[in-house]
């Protein structure tokens, strides 16, 4: 699994903030050359969504390993396909980010192997780079 290497990626790498859902871990990355990157970790725990009262029994342990078997490494197949589907995305590339150098970010994401994908769209994006697009949108403002 390569180690992703914060200086020389898209000119550098730098941390900007943690965040993520209920299941997955994630890290918003600033490029030197303008774009941003999520980084978001295969390994998911649901426990957060369940009960207060069931999250130290078993019912965690099982949740935990049935999200597991879902297939978290999904978006290197997808990618494929939307590319032989000649549909634009976000390419993913399944790295393990390195022990140090994450600033305040290395205890919880060290080590850590996930998928970093470009940012797409917010109000610094440069666009060029996505098909000629002139504004992108988030799934809510297109419904």
């Amino acid at each position: 699994m390569p180690v992703l290497d914060l200086h020389t990626f898209a000119g550098g790498l730098r941390p900007i903030s943690k965040g993520g859902g209920q299941q997955t871990k994630s890290l918003r990355l600033a490029a030197a050359d303008g774009r941003e990157f999520f980084f978001r970790s295969v390994d998911k725990d649901p426990s957060a969504a369940l009960p207060p009262e069931l999250r130290s029994t078993v019912a965690k342990s099982v949740v935990r390993d049935q999200t597991s078997s879902a297939f978290p490494t999904g978006p290197l197949v997808v990618d494929r396909l939307l590319t032989a589907a000649g549909i634009l995305h976000a390419d993913s590339r399944l790295v393990v980010l390195p022990r140090t150098g994450l600033g305040d970010f290395d205890a919880d994401f060290g080590g850590v192997m996930g998928f970093l994908e470009d940012r797409i769209g917010g109000p610094t994006a440069p666009l060029a780079h996505w098909g000629g697009a002139t504004e992108i949108i988030n799934s809510d403002s297109l419904f």
